[in-house]
């Protein structure tokens, strides 16, 4: 019996899959983890910038990228008589016209890095909204090889990624915070060079105000002790990590002296182990190839 067909349709004008991005990991899980599914047979195909849908009627089922591109530039998906599937955007971002859209072009379901339980409770996604949780690019290769804990940079923990905007406040004074070396795009870090960079530090931070990003289980993945910002808002609860046993939780109220706590204790070996937790956690529950299969299942649920 011959593998479904499966097409993931991107935008060439796309920074996501330049591999000049912060964020390697939709590329790599899109245009590499996904073609590993012996289950299906998996194609790429980029498009202009306004998708035509109707060339993708042979195939059995079809991904749409749309995360920094509004999934209003998909036409004629309707036609489409395949499993239909779009990746979305920021949750502020699947607004009504937004979701209006999801239903004209009678998508099947729509996927995201962001809890699935939040999306519902917190923002109010309507239950005709078929959403599911897909972490991308969390791949054990990307941080191969692996460099042990105690051959790693203890004096800073490392923290990248925007700041000083609304999803950002704890990450703001992270980032200003004496304690932590901070890096940009700016530096050079690009592509893959972050999760390197990654692995020269015993431990690294990140914060999101409103809703999980990829890189909250990258840090664990690249073996860092994870400062992780928790506000009981942003879902973080769900990725099933655990307080001092697989990571370190932080707030407004208690990250410097957390970040303290190890900084003036880097060789008890207790930061060790919570760093090899954290990345256990991961490979078992967050690693890429787990997370495509998963899309794959999705998608076959379908046909």
């Amino acid at each position: 019996m011959a593998k479904p067909t499966v097409a993931f349709v991107y935008p060439d004008s796309s920074e996501y899959f330049s591999m000049q991005h912060n964020v390697p990991l939709y590329e790599n899980f899109f245009l590499q983890d996904m073609r590993e599914q012996e289950r299906i047979d998996y194609v790429c195909r980029i498009t202009d910038k306004v998708v035509d849908a109707r060339l993708y009627k042979n195939f059995d089922a079809v991904i749409f990228w749309s995360c920094a591109e509004s999934v209003l530039n998909i036409k004629y998906a309707d036609e489409l008589k395949c499993v239909k599937v779009v990746y979305g955007q920021d949750p502020i971002d699947m607004n009504e016209a937004w979701q209006n859209k999801y239903r004209d072009c009678q998508f099947d379901f729509v996927i995201f890095h962001a809890m699935r339980e939040q999306m519902y409770n917190v923002w109010r996604m309507p239950p005709d909204i078929c959403y599911h949780t897909i972490i991308p690019g969390v791949s054990r290769l990307y941080h191969y090889p692996f460099v042990p804990f105690e051959s790693r940079r203890k004096d800073k923990i490392v923290c990248m990624g925007s700041y000083a905007n609304s999803d950002t406040p704890l990450r703001t004074l992270m980032v200003k915070a004496p304690q932590v070396e901070y890096t940009s795009v700016d530096a050079g870090f690009v592509g893959n060079k972050f999760g390197v960079l990654l692995k020269t530090f015993q431990a690294a931070c990140t914060s999101m105000a409103n809703f999980i990003v990829p890189k909250y289980v990258e840090l664990s993945m690249s073996g860092c002790l994870a400062f992780l910002g928790s506000n009981y808002v942003n879902g973080i609860e769900e990725l099933g990590f655990e307080d001092g046993v697989s990571c370190i939780y932080v707030c407004g109220k208690n990250y410097l002296e957390r970040f303290d706590a190890y900084l003036n204790t880097p060789d008890d070996p207790k930061w060790a182990q919570i760093a090899a937790n954290g990345r256990d956690h991961v490979l078992e529950k967050w690693e890429s190839n787990k997370q495509a299969s998963k899309l794959v299942d999705l998608i076959l649920e379908r046909l």
